[in-house]
């Protein structure tokens, strides 16, 4: 499989605007086609692995593949990717022989999304995932945790503010990596909350009009999650201290319409993502909106014990900083980015709809990487 390095999914072209209604992951030749005239040869230059998910009548459409290499051998083992009827695939590409790799018994969904409310309605996931070995067994090099939010910002009606506030997640799933795995749901899952939001002194959030930070913060519960549970989730709304539930929210729409549509990370133990949330009377996916940077404990998705952000704006997380899980933004985020200032500070820089840049000191676990470099200059110049 090193030829085959290039993995996509058909989303809305082979899903909803198909006969069939099925989405599909494609694995193409990275040294490009074969045919004449530039043709692309199924089985030669490409393989087609179909999902099997999806009708004519109730479609399916695939998110972003996610590419896992588990031995380090520069070689794909797993596919990882979600679709709009809620399900989280995992596809195997440790055999040799790339026919094996279509076979129906060899993609398995591990997860499924459904409202918290209504089970019959689905998540849908359309971001990329994100795959990390489980903190919680780390000798188990066979124990994966696969990372994602649901929600979508596609379709002209995922821009509504009023149609789209069915409540989403964001998710930890376990991945033992069975042949034939039960999809896990919720209800196999350890359940975080979103407690409350405060401002930087622990008082309400104050209103503003900033289009950048808020200076509002989220605080969430601290469940144990332990090395025999499936994973973790937590709903993307605000409880205010337990009692707004689920179907309160919903049929309020206090929680906003709030999603997680962009690619996740890990950093250090730390899971980082987005979230959105539609501005009002927003149509057609526009840029009006606002979202959450969040960030969470990894192995069990609970808010960390010690300051992880920094609330008071001097440029440092210490005990002058609260203990928070999540920071408000006036605009929509972009995919997220990460620069070491030094050993303690870390930087989350994305982009806001707005055109400004976000810019956050978040506390770092030391030095990683490439810490500098030198450029060696021939003696001849």
């Amino acid at each position: 499989n090193p030829a085959y390095m290039a993995a996509c999914t058909s989303a809305e072209a082979d899903g909803r605007a198909s006969s069939t209604g099925k989405g599909a992951i494609y694995l193409l030749k990275a040294s490009g086609p074969t045919g004449s005239n530039g043709a692309w040869t199924l089985n030669t230059d490409y393989y087609k692995i179909v999902i099997n998910a999806g009708t004519a009548s109730s479609p399916d459409g695939m998110g972003i593949p996610y590419v896992v290499d588990t031995n380090n051998d520069d070689k794909a083992d797993y596919i990882y990717v979600g679709d709009q009827l809620g399900n989280l695939w995992r596809t195997t590409l440790t055999s040799s022989t790339p026919s094996d790799w279509v076979l129906a018994t060899n993609t398995v969904a591990i997860a499924s999304a459904v409202d918290p409310v209504d089970a019959t309605i689905p998540q849908p996931i359309t971001m990329q995932p994100i795959v990390g070995f489980n903190l919680l067994t780390p000798t188990n090099q066979t124990d994966l945790v696969v990372y994602f939010g649901t929600g979508s910002y596609i379709d002209a009606a995922d821009g509504s503010y009023a149609s789209s506030n069915r409540t989403q997640t964001f998710y930890a799933v376990v991945d033992s990596l069975g042949a034939s795995p039960t999809a896990v749901t919720r209800t196999g899952l350890v359940q975080q909350k979103i407690l409350k939001e405060v401002g930087s002194g622990g008082a309400a959030c104050v209103s503003t009009t900033s289009t950048a930070a808020t200076g509002c913060y989220r605080q969430t519960t601290a469940n144990a999650v332990l090395s025999t549970d499936k994973g973790w989730y937590i709903d993307l709304f605000n409880t205010n201290n337990n009692t707004i539930t689920a179907a309160q929210a919903q049929s309020s729409g206090s929680n906003q319409g709030e999603r997680a549509v962009t690619h996740p990370s890990l950093q250090e133990g730390f899971i980082y993502f987005n979230t959105l949330i539609p501005g009002s009377g927003s149509s057609n996916c526009g840029s009006s909106g606002t979202g959450w940077l969040m960030v969470l404990d990894a192995k069990t998705g609970k808010l960390l014990s010690t300051p992880v952000i920094d609330t008071n704006n001097d440029g440092n997380v210490d005990s002058n900083d609260l203990a928070v899980s999540g920071t408000n933004y006036g605009s929509i985020l972009s995919s997220l980015s990460f620069i070491q200032s030094s050993n303690t500070i870390k930087k989350v820089k994305c982009g806001l709809s707005s055109g400004e840049q976000c810019d956050l000191p978040t506390r770092a676990g030391g030095r990683e990487g490439r810490v500098s470099w030198r450029e060696i200059v021939p003696a001849n110049n």
